[in-house]
């Protein structure tokens, strides 16, 4: 358990992906990496109840990855709102998850998203009562 506990631990701890400060198309995740820790953990199942806690937040750190990938570029709501779901989903399950980098920078990059929409469809309002 210790060696695969360890691996997910350093790889569900750093923050899989790039901030908004970027250029939008140099937006980059990466959750593979940690998916292949995840495969492995499973498969070995997890024993120990420190084990099994870190392949959960694996996981939900793996699913929330997955879904910002989907999403980054994009102006679709309803992959932004899946982000925001899978955020808020993770903190429900493990709330020590509530200040994790990526589960924060998710969280921003959504509300960015739906800022960014709001204020676009109050541009095309504007210029069609023109």
């Amino acid at each position: 358990d210790e060696g695969h506990e360890a691996r997910l631990r350093a790889l569900s701890r750093e923050q899989g992906f790039s901030n908004r400060f970027e250029k939008a198309n140099m937006y980059k995740v990466d959750y593979k990496e940690l998916q292949g820790a995840v495969e492995a953990a499973s498969a070995f199942r997890m024993r120990t109840a420190s084990g099994k806690s870190a392949l959960i937040c694996a996981i939900l750190i793996r699913n929330l990855r997955q879904a910002l990938d989907n999403a980054f570029n994009t102006k679709e709501s309803k992959l932004w709102q899946e982000v925001a779901r899978r955020a808020r989903s993770a903190v429900e399950e493990r709330g020590e998850l509530g200040n994790h980098p990526d589960v924060c920078g998710a969280m921003e990059e959504a509300a960015l998203a739906r800022n960014l929409r709001s204020i676009e469809a109050k541009l095309r309002q504007a210029i069609e009562a023109r």
